[in-house]
């Protein structure tokens, strides 16, 4: 019969060998891990009109959209790009309501790419942060912004201990603040729950989703959008009115991981500088 030792000895061995087991992600609801084909990215010769939702050209930029930086295109400047890693999808189409379930562990949210324009009092402001929700995804509590369109390149977000406790669940928005200052203000809102987007403007949110999801082991890398596509009499040029074709999911780019990043990359967030823009309501629908 095989010793109390020598069966701690085995699994230590067996750890030292194989390294600790990996921490594992979040659980992504909505939607399947879909495989891509760098080659049908946006302008090749093979490129599918409507194969990836996400895959589309850029409004303000080069035709990077968020496939492009993910497999290394030298415009982009992705860090470390993780190739074309399988994203979340029905089909192909972008799900209309996704939302992460915690397991517990610490989180950290490191913004690793901001191709958008929107950096300016004039231009408007991007914020993206995170909401708490219920089992459906349908409830939105406690927003927070943890990221500006300003903000460095390599900041990080942590969770404090108290947060996402196994069970909770939780979700991504980004906003779009256009005319700081003036009296015509307005906000415009998308959440990874597409029903839930909301404008304070003359032209109303769409509900199309402004997120696309790619999960590498226990790591996931989130593609935003920030523009409303147009839609009624609203035209492109009516900000932030663009076609639902320059859709290219890299306004923000943020890895969420389980492991923290080097501490010399690690920079204190200044998102809370402009939070205060943020429409902090509690809604139950």
């Amino acid at each position: 019969m095989r010793s109390q030792f020598g069966s701690s000895l085995l699994m230590f061995v067996a750890l030292f060998v194989t390294g600790a087991p990996s921490i594992r992600p979040d659980t992504l609801n909505g939607g399947t891990p879909t495989s891509w084909n760098p080659n049908y990215l946006y302008n090749l010769p093979t490129y599918i009109p409507g194969l990836y939702y996400w895959n589309n050209n850029s409004g303000d930029g080069a035709q990077d959209n968020i496939g492009w930086c993910l497999v290394g295109s030298a415009s982009c400047g992705l860090q470390n790009p993780p190739g074309p890693i399988a994203y979340y999808s029905i089909n192909g189409n972008g799900p209309a309501n996704m939302y992460f379930t915690s397991d517990g562990s610490p989180r950290y949210a490191t913004l690793q790419l901001t191709m958008t324009d929107q950096k300016g009092i004039g231009n408007g402001t991007d914020l993206f942060g995170f909401y708490q929700t219920d089992a459906t995804g349908t409830t939105i509590l406690n927003p927070t912004v943890i990221f500006t369109s300003n903000d460095a390149i390599g900041t990080t977000y942590t969770w404090p201990p108290s947060a996402l406790t196994a069970g909770e669940n939780y979700a991504f928005f980004i906003e779009n603040i256009q005319g700081i200052g003036t009296s015509n203000v307005t906000y415009y809102i998308y959440y990874m729950n597409s029903s839930l987007n909301t404008a304070t403007g003359s032209m109303g949110p769409d509900n199309l989703q402004h997120f696309a999801v790619f999960s590498s082991g226990s790591t996931y890398y989130i593609g935003s959008v920030d523009g409303d596509s147009c839609h009624g009499n609203f035209q492109p040029g009516t900000s932030p009115c663009l076609p639902a074709s320059q859709f290219d999911f890299n306004d923000f780019t943020v890895e969420l991981s389980t492991s923290a990043p080097e501490p010399d990359s690690a920079i204190l967030s200044g998102a809370g500088l402009l939070g205060g823009f943020l429409i902090r309501r509690r809604r139950t629908l």
